[in-house]
């Protein structure tokens, strides 16, 4: 009963996505569904669209630097946290993860302000240091699982054999926590590159990554090209949680063992 409960709920949240596929190949010049017929013309008309191109090249060239940035700095952050006595772990992990509490609205708003005070608005700069605050906190949460489950005597057997705080940190404890790392890095990516809201109040004219972009035609009348990109960013994220899927196991990242 449970399970078929699951499979029901896992349905209902998956349909959306799956009507959305199936629509961008009808053959019909408006949305329609069940689909009309079958062809790619749509996703051709889109990739001739320069300003769908460029868009999708920035959110990925911006995802991939904030999961690189996010997972650097999240790990470290898991690091000082776990050399933290109880007392001060605690405040300090709420301090850490509460842009997972906070409306990205209230975050946005004050990053514009900030952002404008320094000088660095309207960059590409203030959009990753925006995006690695929002995501940094899902690569400190696994990263952190994962260090939790490592036993401590594996490093200091790696220590009392002689090896040097970095050999012991390269050979022992970065191999046992990958799955953490690399879990808490495609998350990263993902969230980074379907963030909205937050690119929103960061983007310019010359610097709109693609949700915001395909978010300004949503006042418009929906075309069946606009719907074959929405299609590609669903496609994207999929792949890159089956892949997470089959070289890992989603089981494994969010239990956090290695």
């Amino acid at each position: 009963m449970t399970r078929a409960i699951t499979y029901l709920v896992l349905a209902f949240i998956l349909l959306p996505g799956v009507v959305l596929i199936l629509t961008s190949f009808t053959e019909a010049r408006f949305v329609s569904f069940p689909p009309e017929g079958f062809t790619f013309k749509w996703y051709v008309l889109a990739a001739q669209k320069p300003e769908f191109i460029a868009s999708l090249k920035l959110s990925v060239i911006i995802a991939s630097v904030v999961a690189a940035a996010s997972t650097v700095l999240g790990t470290a952050t898991s690091f000082l946290l776990r050399s933290l006595s109880p007392g001060l772990q605690a405040p300090l992990q709420a301090l850490v993860m509460s842009p997972l509490v906070l409306p990205t609205v209230v975050i946005g708003i004050s990053m514009i302000q900030f952002f404008t005070l320094i000088g660095l608005v309207a960059s590409p700069v203030a959009v990753v240091i925006g995006h690695v605050i929002v995501t940094t906190p899902y690569v400190v949460r696994l990263v952190s699982d994962s260090l939790s489950a490592l036993p401590r005597n594996l490093e200091w057997a790696g220590s009392s054999l002689g090896a040097p705080d970095w050999r012991v940190l390269v050979l022992v404890i970065l191999p046992n926590i990958k799955v953490g790392l690399i879990g808490g890095g495609l998350f990263a990516f993902i969230m980074s590159f379907e963030n909205v809201t937050l690119s929103a109040f960061l983007a310019t004219p010359g610097l709109t990554t693609l949700p915001v972009l395909i978010f300004g035609y949503s006042d418009q009348a929906l075309e069946p090209w606009l719907v074959a990109v929405c299609s590609v960013t669903v496609l994207l994220t999929t792949a890159l949680v089956v892949l997470l899927e089959r070289t890992i196991g989603l089981q494994r990242v969010f239990s956090a063992k290695g």
